[in-house]
């Protein structure tokens, strides 16, 4: 088992970080469209910024911004962290915004910006709250797709959310699974994430007429073809994240260009009973309506949205599936960072986890495994943070929209330090009033 987080003696300071932030690589799979962000990150761990937040561990990693768990030097909270991978004008623009947007406006469903600052080290960086749980886009990459009461739930939650938003004049922009997060599942509470590309009433245009911001499958006809957009768009989205969630694919996918194209001409709309004959029509309907092409077909507001769903009934759930609940010999629970798996080969997958028992960890990666195949996992423990590689064995295989590979694996050992930290971690996980422990020790070796 390997430690690279970092001592008191070499731990990296903050002073020559941007530099080592700047080692970006990225490159294109023509296969998938897939933007691979090769980084050397590691020194940032264990850094201080602006002498107050200590990182730790990444959480995430995205096209335009790193997020990180850190700790508060003073009051000891733990806060998610966003980093630019490049400090460039546009960049700096749509994170400021996120700032300004986010400030001040309070919400049970939207993610909580509790600071933001700018170093001369990392530049400007947002301080939000930390959420226990795991995205939309992992859900669906583990179960492929949900009950009807389920999809109704989250369907409320994001319109009470985004009513909320379009009361203030805004318009999220980049509604997807990706930037839903689930923090609890029963019933469904989600926090909107991600407001980098928010139209604001008080915002400048941040990108070229060539270059609209968004991700094509979620975004909505005129949006596309970057016409003049209005709350509509939004419920176009939601209905396609909602679409997903009971279908398992999208109603329009391809490229930019491809989508781009199919919007352009007069298009019918994808029914969800062609894909899901068991879906309920009511709740069909009510879909269907929010992903019309044409503005006026749609749902105009998000109440009208939402009234909508709430008028189905006699939805399908999960409880009425009647499965009988799989036996664990491990507790687990959601646990999302930055893996990279080994191979017998020396090949190097670079993905992400899912969730975390102390028996092994649901994985998600850009390229297909063996089942039975021996791997080697390298990723940061939960609480203490130190980076660790232990020795495992792939014992399923999935598919998942998109082409990514969703996979369990089990560890064949792993030290008695790190299985009392993933215990620590689940158990902190089950109980919302609980906190991690020896957080004076996050970087402390566990080897």
């Amino acid at each position: 088992m390997e430690y690279h987080g970092g001592t008191e003696s070499n731990r990296p300071t903050a002073h020559g970080i941007r530099k080592v932030v700047d080692e970006i690589i990225i490159q294109r799979t023509k296969k998938n469209r897939i933007w691979r962000l090769h980084v050397n990150r590691m020194p940032l761990i264990g850094s201080t910024i602006d002498h107050r937040y200590q990182l730790y561990r990444e959480l995430a990693v995205g096209g335009m911004a790193t997020i990180y768990e850190a700790k508060h030097l003073y009051t000891e909270r733990r806060f998610a962290i966003k980093i630019l991978h490049k400090n460039n004008a546009t960049n700096r623009a749509r994170l400021l915004r996120e700032a300004s947007a986010l400030q001040g406006e309070r919400h049970h469903s939207l993610i909580d910006v509790t600071d933001a600052g700018e170093s001369p080290e990392v530049g400007p960086y947002l301080v939000m709250e930390l959420l226990k749980g795991r995205s939309l886009e992992a859900m669906l990459a583990a179960r492929q797709t949900l009950y009807g009461d389920e999809v109704v739930q989250i369907g409320l939650e994001l319109c009470d959310a985004l009513a909320f938003v379009h009361q203030r004049g805004m318009i999220h922009r980049d509604i997807k699974p990706g930037n839903i997060f689930l923090i609890d599942e029963k019933p469904y509470k989600i926090k909107l994430i991600d407001f980098g590309i928010v139209s604001t009433p008080f915002g400048e245009k941040l990108t070229k007429e060539s270059a609209a911001p968004g991700t094509p499958e979620y975004m909505s006809p005129e949006h596309i073809r970057q016409e003049s957009i209005d709350r509509r768009s939004d419920i176009y989205s939601l209905g396609v994240t909602l679409f997903e969630c009971l279908t398992g694919s999208v109603p329009v996918s391809g490229t930019y260009n491809s989508i781009f194209v199919h919007f352009s001409k007069p298009c019918s709309i994808t029914k969800v009973r062609d894909i899901r004959s068991d879906t309920p029509l009511e709740l069909a309907t009510v879909i269907e309506r929010a992903i019309a092409p044409v503005l006026d077909d749609r749902f105009q507001d998000m109440r009208e949205f939402s009234n909508a769903l709430r008028e189905i009934t006699n939805l399908p759930s999960r409880r009425e599936a009647h499965t009988t609940p799989q036996r664990r010999v491990f507790r687990r629970a959601p646990y999302g960072t930055p893996v990279r798996l080994i191979r017998s080969n020396g090949n190097r997958i670079d993905g992400r986890s899912e969730d975390i028992s102390e028996g092994g960890m649901l994985l998600l990666v850009e390229c297909p495994l063996n089942v039975g195949e021996t791997i080697h996992v390298r990723f940061a423990s939960p609480v203490v943070g130190s980076i660790v590689t232990v020795s495992s064995i792939v014992r399923w295989v999935r598919t998942s929209r998109g082409g990514k590979t969703v996979l369990g694996c089990s560890f064949n050992e792993i030290s008695g330090d790190l299985r009392r930290d993933i215990s620590r971690y689940v158990e902190w996980m089950s109980d919302p009033n609980s906190a991690p422990t020896d957080t004076n020790n996050l970087l402390v070796s566990s080897t």
